[in-house]
């Protein structure tokens, strides 16, 4: 409904014309406008008066500071605003203000929420809105709220905040988010979007979006399953009316250890820095068509040890700036490809502080230091402004700037801006390229033709789904198909080129080609052949590699050989070996997966011709389960105990692998001395489960001890007989012989002496061996436990032996 504007709160100028215009009619119609349009349709048409540069400063303990300059905008000097600083309730970090300049926003990581801030338009004051600080959005993360708030950014309408969350999870990686808020500027409020949030791979560290407000760009830091710093980086598309997002793309990643983001205000490039071992810098071109990113240039690498801190494009997109720990870059940016150059006099030794910004509206750079610098509009050089340092200082920065206007009149794009069609050889023809034509003003275009120009426009083909004359709408688009086929060696150019009503027409983007000599050339209808997974010992086969004479001359090939890590797990047949191949004719490689051991097999088919890229390689991999499986029954154990003299039966049960049939033999080692390990050879058929038994049989009686020696140390050697013989003779003398004098006196004596002596010869003759000898000889297993292993060999029915599989393990004690 409309909103009645006294008199009075309209502006000076209006009042006065509103006087003057309700003289006539036509002016009284006029009038009846101004007053039937809701006054909130009118603001975003008004232009502040003033900017302002806002820093926050948050303290190790407790609240941050606010500090508020107003920004002159001739000389770019900034005051302090009346009031500055202004204390903050809560410890806020990164801040951000409303494309209108009506709300400064910090999130606050310590409390999870978000502070807003009324900026008062004429002196930059700032009022913490009554409502605030306010909660989080929603959550995909699991039904668990967003945590620890890591960047925020505006879009350009004024009407939306997007916060990301980092979330804290585990090794810092994934279920990060961004979360969208309708900013209510009648209440003066935060309203959280109940379907604007997308989910991230982790945290974003920074957030941009461009100047039309139809895309945010999210630059997500996180580890990499080896912890390693990463970095990706993912585009969305806004919608304008909700402010909800939808992803673009699955993400790029520009490489390790994502740093800062800066988006270009003419939104032709967005840039990101990043770097765990060295800083680098990497272009991406944005496409006019839905926002989406590409890849536009090479990687820039700073100097060793330096890392992009903070990064910023200037007002006029000439220009980026790096901030490292050690000075200041400056890098002049190609308008056309994005690639950086850094400039004559770079770097220079500048100190920022932790962040800046480069001023939207006019030349100057400004650090959350409050060190303000003109920008030279030639070189990119910084020269210090009068007064810097100013007053007031903080952490973390950012600067007011006018809304952005809409684009007066159609407007014509390419999308890209050129096309390179690289070598072909004269005669063929290369790949279809295209081109978009976008029409990107703020009224539609009328696209009167579309054709190919230039010095070897003859070589280019194009057509389009235009089909001009025709009327594009803004932020439509149609495109253009391009063929190259070069009639002659060397660089050819041409451009395409539209005529249209949009000012600079006719508009032309290059294109380039280079024809070469005809020669021959090779295409594989796959680069690589993935088998299915099988049993050890069987055989699978893959469909067929076709490979193609692609060229514009013959192919002769020389040689298709079977290689790489295990090439002899895999055969090939082929009909391209040693022959020569017309344009376009074909030939077939064929591949079978025979598995001779367990496990991720690999080999490599190369092909050897006369094509520039030659050798061609195929990769081949397949995945094989053992060819048996042996283990114990149920109820059954790998463990025996037994006596000397006993056998031990250990019961086994061999379970052959899908599709497999053989035989399988087996070896037994680790049986104890005098026992013997036995094994049946055993056949099978796939599916079929066959039972066996290891029988460990050993020697000797269990219940009569054997004879136990130490260890290196011989049985005691037999004893003769005459020594028994001898030593009974002398105890018969000893106790029956003669009775005279003489005989006890002297031979008695003697007798003895000899009888010991015989005796203990026997109780010696073993070298000083307590032991008692033995009458026979008897052969035991010793007693003890045995590590008993029973190695399989297999053998498939064709005769092959498969790589040896583990060895079944086995314990027997002897009692």
């Amino acid at each position: 409904m409309a909103q009645h504007v006294p008199l009075s709160a309209l502006p000076l100028a209006v009042r006065r014309n509103r006087v003057a215009c309700c003289r006539s009619l036509p002016h009284f119609i006029l009038l009846a406008a101004i007053f039937l349009f809701p006054a909130a349709t009118l603001l975003p048409a008004q232009t502040p008066a003033q900017q302002f540069v806002f820093t926050s400063a948050p303290t190790t303990s407790g609240p941050s500071t606010l500090n508020a300059s107003l920004k002159n905008p001739q000389s770019g000097m900034l005051t302090a605003a009346a009031g500055s600083p202004f204390a903050d309730k809560l410890a806020s970090k990164q801040i951000a203000v409303d494309a209108l300049g009506r709300f400064l926003f910090a999130i606050n990581p310590a409390t999870n929420n978000i502070s807003m801030f009324a900026i008062d338009p004429a002196t930059g004051a700032l009022t913490e809105v009554p409502a605030s600080p306010f909660a989080m959005g929603q959550t995909l993360t699991f039904n668990t709220p967003p945590t620890n708030p890591s960047s925020l950014v505006t879009e350009k309408s004024g009407q939306f905040l997007y916060v990301a969350y980092a979330n804290n999870t585990i090794n810092g990686k994934g279920f990060g988010e961004v979360d969208a808020f309708s900013i209510d500027a009648v209440h003066a409020q935060l309203v959280p979007s109940a379907t604007a949030f997308a989910p991230t791979t982790s945290g974003a560290i920074a957030l941009a979006t461009d100047t039309k407000g139809r895309n945010l760009y999210a630059y997500l830091g996180f580890l990499d399953n080896s912890l390693s710093p990463n970095s990706e980086l993912q585009s969305f598309s806004i919608d304008t009316t909700t402010g909800n997002l939808t992803q673009l793309d699955v993400g790029l990643s520009p490489g390790e250890h994502a740093r800062s983001l800066a988006i270009d205000p003419q939104d032709r490039f967005v840039f990101a820095g990043q770097g765990d071992t060295q800083g680098q810098l990497e272009a991406f071109q944005i496409s006019p068509v839905d926002g989406s990113l590409f890849s536009a240039t090479a990687v820039t690498a700073l100097n060793s040890a330096e890392f992009p801190d903070v990064i910023a494009v200037d007002s006029s997109g000439n220009f980026l700036y790096v901030a490292t720990s050690q000075s200041l870059h400056i890098f002049s940016i190609d308008a056309t490809t994005g690639a950086l150059t850094e400039v004559s006099g770079s770097p220079q030794q500048i100190t920022l502080g932790s962040q800046f910004v480069t001023d939207p509206a006019g030349p100057f750079l400004y650090g959350a230091n409050f060190r303000g610098f003109q920008i030279d509009p030639q070189t990119g050089l910084l020269t210090e402004l009068p007064g810097s340092p100013f007053l007031g200082s903080g952490t973390f920065i950012a600067i007011s700037a006018n809304p952005v206007q809409a684009v007066v009149g159609p407007v014509a794009a390419f999308f890209p801006t050129s096309k390179d069609f690289g070598s072909v050889a004269l005669g063929a023809a290369s790949s279809t390229q295209i081109i978009q034509i976008v029409s990107n003003g703020g009224q539609a275009m009328t696209l009167n033709s579309v054709a190919i120009s230039g010095a070897n426009a003859s070589d280019f083909t194009q057509t389009n789904t235009c089909q001009p004359p025709t009327v594009l709408a803004p932020e439509r688009n149609c495109s253009v198909s391009i063929t190259f086929r070069p009639t002659a060696t060397g660089l050819r150019q041409a451009a395409l080129t539209i005529t249209d009503d949009a000012p600079g027409s006719p508009q032309s983007a290059p294109l380039t080609g280079t024809g070469i000599s005809q020669q021959s050339g090779v295409t594989l209808s796959a680069g690589s052949v993935t088998f299915a997974t099988i049993t050890q010992g069987t055989t699978v086969a893959a469909p067929a590699v076709t490979l193609t004479s692609a060229g514009t001359a013959t192919l002769h090939i020389t040689s298709v050989t079977l290689g790489g890590a295990n090439p002899s797990d895999f055969a090939m047949t082929t009909t391209c070996s040693n022959a020569a191949f017309a344009p376009n004719a074909t030939c077939a490689v064929n591949a079978t997966f025979a598995p001779l051991a367990a496990g991720l097999r690999s080999a490599t088919i190369t092909i050897s011709d006369n094509a520039p890229d030659s050798p061609q390689i195929v990769a081949l991999a397949g995945t094989a389960n053992p060819a048996i499986v042996v283990a114990a029954p149920a109820n059954a154990s790998m463990a025996a105990s037994i006596s000397p003299g006993q056998t031990a039966m250990f019961p086994l049960q061999l379970t052959p692998g899908s599709g497999f049939t053989g035989q399988v033999a087996f070896t037994c080692t680790g049986a104890p001395p005098n026992a013997a390990c036995t094994v049946p050879a055993v056949q099978v058929a796939s599916g079929g489960a066959v039972s066996f038994t290891v029988m460990v049989t050993t020697s000797g009686n269990g219940s009569v001890a054997p004879l136990s020696f130490p260890q290196n140390q011989k049985p005691l050697p037999r004893i003769p007989v005459f020594l028994f013989e001898l030593a009974a003779l002398c105890a018969f003398f000893l106790v029956f012989a003669g009775r005279s004098i003489f005989f006890t006196r002297y031979v008695r004596p003697a007798l003895a002496a000899l009888g010991l002596i015989v005796a203990v010869g026997i109780a010696g003759c073993s070298g000083g061996a307590a032991s008692a000898p033995s009458v026979a000889q008897v052969v035991v297993t010793p007693r003890g436990t045995f590590a008993i292993a029973v190695t399989p060999t297999v053998i498939t029915t064709g005769g092959k032996q498969l790589a040896p599989l583990p060895a079944i393990q086995l314990t027997l004690t002897v009692n």
